[in-house]
């Protein structure tokens, strides 16, 4: 990183809580990779973007049940309408998207870190409208089966009442002569993937899931897409969680037996 970067980053660092708090959770078991500090830094997210794709590879950011209003009420205090797209810009980043990428495509600027978990705050709203926070994603993905499982991360997120983890990133399977791009080289990803991890009495719970880039059955459930984290690492080509002490470790909490215990849970209350 250049020492431009590094100044700019502790100021950053220094006059953000927003960002420390970003930092410090999702930093407690290793950011992907391990890089010495993450390529993209901002209040509402951390990252890495790839120059290859002009995309991100991963987005990190706190799942807090304070930020997250029900929807059955109407306390969202935020307008995604009043935010605009912007490129992410920084010492470090050069080859962000920007709106006109998308100009005349059949894609969707896809969050990785939702706007619905920024709906208290407008500043975070707008800060989640960054081309370092999106990539392209087919409509009926963006809108039914990614938004389907983006709510029930909120939803788990609540019903925990506890803080915990997102990664989300982007996946490439197919050879570099077969990929499809839009606007000036920005890569449509073959697959998206979402990881969370929580505390919950003293016990590490890991959730992971991947899916693929086009449009499936509104009425799938999450459940359906759940995976390993060794699949998603071999299919993003990229190390999670590279400071937890064992890949074991991490392996045994992705349990399905006890993700299926708490939405019979979640799904109780709402009988």
């Amino acid at each position: 990183m250049k020492r431009s970067s590094r100044i700019f980053f502790c100021l950053l660092f220094l006059f953000s809580p927003l960002l420390w708090a970003q930092i410090e959770a999702v930093d407690q078991y290793g950011l992907p990779d391990d890089p010495e500090w993450p390529e993209t830094s901002s209040p509402c997210y951390v990252g890495e973007m790839d120059p290859e794709t002009r995309t991100p590879r991963w987005v990190g950011y706190l799942l807090d049940p304070a930020q997250f209003p029900d929807p059955n009420e109407s306390d969202q205090k935020a307008d995604r309408n009043k935010s605009s797209w912007k490129p992410y810009q920084s010492d470090e980043v050069d080859f962000s998207a920007v709106t006109t990428d998308y100009t005349n495509t059949k894609w969707d600027r896809g969050h990785l870190r939702p706007a619905a978990t920024a709906a208290l705050d407008q500043d975070l709203m707008d800060c989640t409208h960054t081309f370092g926070n999106a990539a392209p994603q087919s409509p009926r993905f963006n809108q039914g089966t990614w938004r389907l499982l983006e709510d029930d991360v909120r939803t788990l997120t609540r019903h925990l009442g506890t803080t915990g983890v997102a990664f989300t990133g982007t996946a490439y399977t197919e050879l570099r002569s077969k990929r499809k791009y839009i606007g000036e080289g920005i890569c449509i990803p073959d697959f998206y993937w979402k990881v969370v991890m929580f505390k919950i009495d003293g016990e590490l719970h890991v959730a992971a899931w991947i899916i693929s880039n086009i449009g499936h059955p509104s009425s799938t459930p999450a459940a359906w897409y759940r995976t390993s984290i060794d699949r998603i690492e071999s299919y993003a080509n990229i190390n999670l969680f590279p400071k937890m002490p064992g890949d074991d470790e991490i392996e045994a909490r992705v349990e399905s037996g006890y993700w299926d215990k708490i939405w019979k849970e979640i799904n109780a209350k709402t009988d």
